[in-house]
C-alpha cells in the first residue's frame, strides 16, 4: 500500500500530455529561432513542436495559458479534482518568469515531461512537484499536501475503505499518515525533527526503496497487531450499513467480553460478509495495549456466543 508514493513518483496519472490531445491544431507561423530552441531544449522533433505550437495557439490564440484556461482544462479531465489547487502547483513550476500564465516555451516544457524516459528525469519532476516552498527540500508537510492533491485527482476519499488480498478491509491512511510512514522508514523523523530530503536524498531513496518498503511493511506488521476479528452469534445484528457500527462494537465488547473500551479506543470498524454468507467484524484498536485487553478476554466473549480471532 506505501508503494504508492514512489510510483506515483513515476508515473504520475496526472498526465498534461493526455489533457492536450483533444485540442484540434490550426495554422500559425513559429520563428525559425524558436523552433530551434525548443528543439535543442525538449525531446521534441521539429515536426512535433510545429504541431505542438498548432494545437497551443488553436486552444490560445493570445500565446498565454493562464491559470484560469487550466483550471478548465483540469476540470475537464479531473471533474473531481481540486483544479484551483492543481493549476497552483503547475505554475508553481513551470511558470519560470513569474507573470501568471505559460507562454508556449513553458508549455512545451511541461509537455516534456511526458517524454522522460529515465527513472531519474522522473524523479527529478517528482521533487519539483512536491518541494512546494522551491527551497530544494521536500519535508513532511509539502509531501502530505502533494499526496492529497493526487488523491483527488484519483478519486481516492479520505479514509476510504480498501481490502487486502485475504478481502480483509483496510482504511487508507491519510496522505499524512501515508508522509510519516514514508519519512520514519528513512530514518528523517526524530524528535523534534520531522526531517527533509534534499533531490540527491529522493533519488536516492528510490534507487533503495525495496528496502524503504521493507521498513514499512515491518510498521504494517505491527499495526496489524492491533486488529481483531470478531465472529458468531453475537454478531448477527450488527449491521454494515449503519453509521454507528464503532459504537455498536463497543456495546457489544462489554456485554459479551466484559471489556469497557473509552471513547476512541476503536478507530475502525467493518462488516464484511464471505462467500458462504459468514458476516465478520473487522475492528482496529488504537494500540496493542488496547488489543491485548479485549484479546485476554476471548473466553468471555466465546461463553457469550462471541468469537476472537487475531488477524495474521
Amino acid at each position: 500500500m506505501y508503494d504508492i508514493f514512489f510510483r506515483r513518483c513515476l508515473f504520475c496519472k496526472v498526465d498534461l500530455l493526455s489533457i492536450w490531445t483533444r485540442f484540434q491544431p490550426t495554422g500559425n507561423y513559429l520563428r525559425p529561432s524558436q523552433l530551434e530552441m525548443c528543439v535543442n531544449q525538449t525531446r521534441f522533433t521539429r515536426d512535433e513542436v510545429c504541431s505542438w505550437f498548432k494545437e497551443f495557439r488553436a486552444e490560445c490564440p493570445d500565446g498565454q495559458l493562464t491559470r484560469n484556461k487550466l483550471r478548465q482544462l483540469f476540470k475537464t479531465c479531473f471533474p473531481e479534482g481540486n483544479a484551483d489547487v492543481f493549476s497552483k502547483h503547475i505554475m508553481r513550476i513551470f511558470d519560470t518568469d513569474g507573470n501568471d500564465f505559460l507562454d508556449f516555451k513553458e508549455f512545451l516544457m511541461a509537455m516534456d515531461i511526458s517524454r522522460c524516459e529515465s527513472d531519474r528525469d522522473r524523479l527529478r519532476w517528482a521533487f519539483k512537484l512536491y518541494d512546494v516552498d522551491n527551497d530544494g527540500m521536500i519535508d513532511l508537510d509539502e509531501i502530505s499536501v502533494i499526496m492529497e492533491m493526487l488523491d483527488s485527482i484519483e478519486g481516492i476519499a479520505p479514509g476510504e475503505t480498501t481490502y487486502d488480498t485475504n478481502g480483509i478491509p483496510d482504511p487508507l491512511p491519510s496522505p499524512r499518515e501515508r508522509a510519516m510512514s514514508l519519512f520514519s522508514a528513512l530514518d528523517r523523523i526524530c524528535p523534534g525533527n520531522l526531517g527533509t530530503l534534499t533531490e540527491q536524498e529522493f533519488v536516492e531513496a528510490y534507487t533503495h526503496r525495496s528496502q524503504v518498503m521493507k521498513r514499512q511493511d515491518e510498521v504494517e506488521q505491527k499495526r496489524k497487531l492491533n486488529c481483531l476479528l470478531l465472529l458468531g452469534p453475537a454478531i448477527l445484528k450488527v449491521d454494515a450499513d449503519d453509521d454507528r457500527i464503532v459504537h455498536m462494537v463497543t456495546n457489544l465488547l462489554e456485554r459479551c467480553a466484559g471489556v469497557k473500551l473509552e471513547a476512541g479506543d476503536v478507530v475502525f470498524a467493518n462488516v464484511r460478509m464471505d462467500e458462504e454468507a459468514t458476516k465478520t467484524v473487522f475492528v482496529r484498536l488504537k494500540d496493542v495495549e488496547t488489543r491485548m485487553k479485549v484479546w485476554s478476554a476471548r473466553l468471555t466473549a466465546r461463553r457469550n456466543q462471541l468469537h476472537l480471532e487475531e488477524w495474521i
